[in-house]
C-alpha cells in the first residue's frame, strides 16, 4: 500500500509540474506579445502616427456607433401630401 501511495504522490507531482511548465510557456508568449505590441506603438507615436490617424480612428468609431442622420424636411412634406 504504501508503494501506491508514493506513485500516486509522483503522478500528481508531475502533473503539477506539467501545468507549471504550461503556466510559464503561457506568460512568457504574453509578455513577449506585449513587448512587441509596446515597441510598435512606441515606434508609431515617435512617427506621429497616432496624431494623423486619430481622424480615422474617430470615423471607425462611428461606422461601429452610427448616428441616425437627422430627419429630412422634404421627405415628411412629401408625407404630408
Amino acid at each position: 500500500s504504501r508503494s501506491k501511495e508514493s506513485s500516486s504522490k509522483s503522478s500528481a507531482d508531475i502533473e503539477i509540474t506539467n501545468v507549471q511548465k504550461e503556466l510559464l510557456l503561457s506568460q512568457y508568449k504574453v509578455d513577449n506579445r506585449l513587448k512587441v505590441l509596446e515597441k510598435t506603438f512606441r515606434i508609431l507615436k515617435s512617427r506621429k502616427f497616432l496624431k494623423e490617424n486619430k481622424n480615422l480612428m474617430n470615423i471607425i468609431d462611428l461606422a461601429a456607433h452610427p448616428v441616425p442622420p437627422p430627419p429630412d424636411p422634404e421627405a415628411s412634406e412629401k408625407i404630408s401630401y
